[in-house]
């Protein structure tokens, strides 16, 4: 084969792949911007227990997104139950959140759920088991 005939061949080839690539839709800049900003949560501790009712707390950030939490709880680390859905707002700072969840008895699991409109976007806190002191009479 000539030399002549083979560089045509590598330039038609070349052209083929550059035509190709010429149909294809080019991806988009905010394709390569959008980027999934999930709220950040840390379950917090049990107040004011009396009774079969305690308040929950936790922590949550929302990161400039619209942003929903809840607490779940129960007996095991299926909880079972779950304190209504609440606003934590759409700011950029922590903000100390709570609830209160009856019925709700020591040994229970809690944990605080957030959440906003971002696919994939729901956080999960620590497990954390309430616990009470036990006086034992006639002990120091």
């Amino acid at each position: 084969m000539k030399r002549s005939t083979v560089w045509r061949q590598f330039l038609g080839g070349a052209s083929l792949l550059a035509s190709i690539s010429l149909a294809l839709p080019a991806p988009s800049p905010a394709a390569h911007a959008a980027k999934i900003i999930v709220p950040r949560v840390a379950t917090g501790r049990v107040t004011h227990a009396r009774g079969n009712t305690a308040e929950l707390e936790g922590v949550v950030n929302p990161r400039g997104q619209e942003t929903t939490y809840f607490f779940q709880y129960g007996r095991t680390i299926a909880y079972g139950s779950q304190t209504p859905a609440a606003s934590a707002g759409k700011g950029t700072a922590n903000i100390k959140v709570g609830q209160s969840a009856s019925p709700f008895l020591p040994g229970y699991h809690y944990r605080l759920v957030a959440s906003n409109t971002q696919p994939n976007s729901t956080r999960i806190g620590r497990d954390r088991t309430f616990v009470t002191r036990v006086t034992l009479i006639g002990r120091p």
